[in-house]
C-alpha cells in the first residue's frame, strides 16, 4: 500500500561555515555563511529508502525510477514544466544577458523591439527546480548551526540560530 504524502515536514538542521571573500571593487574582505552538505547520497541509497517507504522491492522501485527519469527527461527536454507533488517543479530557464568582464556582472541584453529578439539572444539554458510549498516551508524553518572542522563530527561553537525573515 502506498504511503500518503506528508502535509507537514519537520524542519531540518543544517551546518554552515564562514568563508572570507574579497570584494573585487573595494578589496575589502567580507565574511559569508556557506552551507555544508551533510553527505552526498547516491541513487542506490535513495532507491533503497524509497522502496522501504513504499513497501516495494528495490527492483520494483528501480524500474519505477528509471521510467520516471526517462519520462521527466523527455518532457523537460521538450519544453514542459514537470511538477512532482510533494517535491516541486522542474523547468527550463534561460540566461539572456551579456557578461561584462570589466564589471564582473550580467547586464541586460533587452532588445528595442520584439521583432529583434531571436534564439541567438539565449546565452545559456538551465534546469530550474522550485520546491513545493510544503518543502519550501520546511526549508524556511530549518535551523542552522556553526560547524568547525572538515568532517561531520563538527563541534557546535555558536548557538543554533533560526533564519531571519
Amino acid at each position: 500500500m502506498a504511503r500518503i504524502l506528508n502535509t507537514k515536514l519537520n524542519a531540518g538542521r543544517v551546518a554552515y561555515k564562514v568563508n572570507g571573500v574579497e570584494d573585487p571593487d573595494s578589496g575589502a574582505k567580507k565574511a559569508y555563511a556557506r552551507l555544508v552538505p551533510y553527505s552526498k547520497l547516491d541513487k542506490n541509497y535513495i532507491l533503497t529508502k524509497a522502496a522501504e517507504f513504499a513497501g516495494m522491492t528495490e527492483a520494483q522501485m528501480e524500474a519505477g525510477f528509471a521510467a520516471l527519469s526517462e519520462a521527466m527527461q523527455y518532457f523537460v527536454l521538450n519544453g514542459h514544466s514537470v511538477t512532482l507533488n510533494g517535491l516541486g517543479t522542474f523547468s527550463f530557464s534561460t540566461k539572456t544577458g551579456i557578461w561584462n568582464a570589466q564589471t564582473q556582472k550580467w547586464e541586460s541584453a533587452g532588445r528595442d523591439s520584439m521583432d529583434d529578439v531571436s534564439s541567438n539572444d539565449i546565452k545559456g539554458v538551465y534546469l530550474r527546480f522550485r520546491p513545493c510549498n510544503i518543502l519550501n516551508d520546511a526549508i524556511g524553518s530549518s535551523k542552522f548551526f556553526y560547524a568547525d572542522g572538515t568532517a561531520f563530527g563538527y563541534q557546535t561553537t555558536h548557538q543554533d540560530v533560526k533564519p531571519q525573515p
